[in-house]
């Protein structure tokens, strides 16, 4: 929910245990709303003439809950723009390939096309943004929630 240009202070504070802990105080941006913004016009689009509803219904319901989720736990536990940013992505591959079904992407017919390929590759890209995206999320709750040890914070940070 957050970008680039957004008010934002993160300050680092210690725990008694010295394991660093992020304490965000988050101003009101016009950024938040871009997010949401964002996020519903991908949802009507994906939801208006679905190639199967059925088909669009199991698709984009992770993303749906997605923004459940986050809106749930955005002022206890607000991520990072970076994190905001690669799940508005995820939403938008799964919006795209609930709307085509992922064998039927327009765009990727043209990579497909261009390469040379057999199949259409819309389903590696979700897949690939299917670990990336919670990957860096996991990341950052285990970062925050000091449940790696210093050494293996080091190398992750």
């Amino acid at each position: 929910m957050f970008g680039v240009t957004e008010p934002i202070a993160i300050s680092l504070g210690r725990r008694r245990n010295d394991n660093l802990v992020y304490r965000h105080e988050i101003r009101r941006s016009p950024v938040k709303f871009l997010w949401l913004t964002i996020y519903l016009a991908g949802l009507l689009w994906s939801a208006a003439n679905p190639h199967d509803y059925f088909t669009w219904i199991l698709e984009a319901f992770p993303a749906l809950i997605g923004l459940a989720v986050l809106a749930a736990t955005r002022k206890h536990f607000p991520l990072t723009p970076l994190a905001y940013g690669l799940i508005l992505l995820h939403c938008w591959i799964l919006f795209l390939g609930a709307h085509y079904t992922y064998a039927e992407v327009n765009t990727f017919r043209f990579v497909r096309d261009l390469f040379g390929w057999q199949r259409n590759n819309h389903d590696k890209l979700g897949h690939f943004a299917q670990g990336f995206v919670p990957a860096i999320i996991a990341r950052e709750i285990l970062l925050r929630r000091s449940a790696v040890t210093d050494a293996v914070g080091s190398i992750c940070s």
